[in-house]
């Protein structure tokens, strides 16, 4: 064989690592496209339950500034249950049973000054 020969084969070989080093690339980039599109669906999905949690989330807030307005005023923002607004007839209850059961929810000068004011 003369040197263009061998040239020529070698070029040869090299052409099929190529062609086959494109074929394992492509492979890879068809298998990141599936797992793109996998993920895509999933944040989808994650995005969807997200924004339902924040509506039902939405939803509960105003719910509990509504009973808070009823219950006496509210607190809001504070999302605790304010039990210094509480009526008067609900704070007698709270020191008769508490009494009546040997067990304080307030004491009794607790108690007496919510009357006095």
């Amino acid at each position: 064989m003369n040197d263009y020969e061998e040239r020529i084969e070698s070029l040869k070989e090299r052409v099929s690592r190529l062609m086959a080093a494109l074929e394992e690339v492509n492979f890879e980039c068809q298998r990141l496209e599936i797992i793109n599109s996998n993920l895509d669906f999933q944040l989808k999905e994650a995005n969807r339950e997200l924004n339902q949690n924040i509506a039902v989330l939405q939803a509960l807030e105003e719910e509990n500034e509504k009973i808070e307005i009823k219950v006496g005023g509210g607190c809001y923002p504070s999302p605790y249950f304010c039990i210094e607004n509480l009526p008067l007839g609900v704070w007698k209850f709270f020191y008769e049973f508490s009494v009546y059961q040997n067990f304080f929810f307030i004491s009794s000068s607790t108690f007496f000054s919510i009357l006095e004011t």
